[in-house]
């Protein structure tokens, strides 16, 4: 766990396997920890004994090892029951146990969540939400979620003490790329998309792009790309068998009218469609509902929103907005969409998490109640969701 230094040692909780790894130690305290405990205070601890006998190997905070073995004597019903710690915690205690007090969260939503998969519907962060904090505070912050893959978008720094240095983009050397692929893996969270990003005039360009993508294990990259270089899109999508979604900013941007994306996608490969932005379609003056209808057996990822206006638009909850977030999930349900969703949340910028946790309620609820009205179905074959293995 965490220690007086800094250290920290995950470990799960709620049925969720323990894991302590060397990769897990120095990710350092976050807000995303911070965000955790301005929660309600009654954190319950799953597998009790082994978290406490893991804090007892790892801790030589002398307060921190006499609460761990506090809760070791509570624990004498089984396991599985719930067990609480009575005193308060330090700042830097709280932070140590964040990674399993967070996830109580994360493990109640979890049968919904795989309910949701079984539609091949999945949930993750787009990185942006968090762009006032470094990509891996974004990772710990997804994860505190109980959400297991995130979008990464270029520029954003990557630790607070540069360990390792610099931005995510595909300018990171392969020993700072296998060290993001640690911390993505420790956390249980994985990077499926990239984006929005510019995508290069010439072959050789884009396929730099690729690679990069490709050694990421990124299966989607999110672009706004020009119109020319579409035929360069189709060799290099089938090659690597990665997609490309477009992206619409608002009016004027290139694709901010379903109709220009449609266009612009005929004629070419399946794996070349739309990452739909639906708030930027409500900015725009536009049905986000008549848009998903439109773009039907184009989409491939979503960068989903439900906003109000006042006084300008901005992000609410899903299912609190205007933006009619149900209807939209029932369409993609109608349509067999299978994909990934990214919660891209573009307020309260500062302590987005607990509004971003009720969008993962509403999502998960949402999904459970159109599953029983629209049976799963199989992925398509070319660009399908996690039961395709889209790579």
């Amino acid at each position: 766990m965490l220690h007086r230094t800094g250290l920290v040692v995950g470990f799960a909780v709620l049925g969720v396997c323990l894991a302590c790894t060397s990769a897990a130690l120095g990710a350092g305290a976050s807000p995303a920890m911070d965000d955790a405990f301005k929660q309600p205070a009654s954190y319950l601890f799953g597998q009790s004994r082994a978290a406490m006998k893991k804090i007892l190997a790892v801790s030589t905070d002398t307060a921190f090892r006499q609460q761990a073995e506090e809760v070791l004597k509570q624990v004498g019903a089984p396991a599985s029951a719930p067990v609480i710690l009575k005193a308060p915690l330090s700042t830097g205690d709280r932070q140590a146990v964040s990674r399993s007090a967070a996830p109580n969260a994360a493990a109640t939503k979890k049968g919904a969540e795989s309910v949701a998969e079984k539609m091949g519907w999945r949930l993750g962060c787009q990185a942006y939400s968090f762009n006032r904090f470094t990509f891996y505070e974004a990772v710990e912050k997804t994860a505190s979620l109980g959400l297991g893959y995130i979008e990464a978008y270029p520029g954003q720094k990557l630790s607070k003490d540069n360990s390792p240095p610099g931005n995510f983009d595909e300018g990171m050397s392969e020993s700072v790329q296998a060290q993001v692929k640690k911390k993505l893996a420790a956390a249980g969270v994985r990077l499926v998309n990239y984006g929005v990003v510019g995508m290069p005039g010439d072959e050789a360009g884009c396929r730099r792009l690729f690679e990069f993508a490709k050694k990421m294990g990124i299966e989607t990259i999110v672009s706004e790309p020009d119109e020319k270089v579409f035929g360069i899109l189709d060799k290099l999508t089938e090659e690597y068998k990665i997609n490309v979604a477009l992206h619409n900013h608002p009016k004027a941007s290139h694709y901010w009218n379903p109709d220009t994306v449609l266009k612009a996608c005929e004629g070419h490969s399946k794996r070349i469609g739309t990452c739909a932005d639906t708030g930027h379609w409500v900015r725009s003056g536009l049905d986000p509902l008549e848009c998903l209808k439109k773009l039907q057996g184009r989409i491939i990822s979503l960068h989903f929103k439900d906003l109000v206006n006042e006084g300008g638009w901005h992000d609410v909850p899903w299912g609190t907005g205007a933006s009619g977030a149900r209807a939209m999930l029932a369409e993609l349900a109608r349509q067999g969409f299978q994909g990934v969703f990214s919660i891209e949340y573009e307020y309260h910028w500062d302590n987005s998490v607990p509004e971003i946790a009720k969008c993962v309620e509403f999502f998960n609820d949402a999904a459970a109640e159109l599953l029983k009205a629209v049976p799963a179905k199989p992925a398509p074959p070319d660009r399908g969701g996690k039961s395709a293995e889209r790579p």
